[in-house]
């Protein structure tokens, strides 16, 4: 049976940052989600395999779990302030490189 969150557990929502980060994320990655399906339903499409879906959402996914499960306990010791900025800094460059190219 499901239960009502109580205030305390929706006072961070209350805080304007924290609240945008909370939906910023939730949307980023439901936007993540849609795309692995859309991709499952294409290879499915084109290939009418489900073997080949598997192989695809294997190497979709593997390497988020490898970098996590190597990098997330050196990640978790660094500030997360500084983490929280630079994330998005690295990112840029990457999506910028194949705009260069063209």
């Amino acid at each position: 049976m499901l239960r009502r969150p109580s205030a305390r557990q929706l006072a961070p929502l209350r805080v304007a940052g924290f609240r945008f980060l909370f939906l910023s994320t939730l949307g980023s990655s439901i936007g993540t989600l849609l795309a692995a399906i859309a991709l499952a339903i294409d290879v499915k499409d084109r290939t009418n395999s489900g073997l080949w879906v598997g192989a695809v959402l294997i190497v979709e996914f593997l390497p988020t779990i490898f970098v996590g499960l190597t990098l997330g306990p050196l990640l978790d010791r660094l500030d997360r302030r500084l983490l929280m900025i630079g994330a998005p800094a690295t990112v840029r460059p990457a999506l910028a490189a194949p705009r260069m190219r063209s």
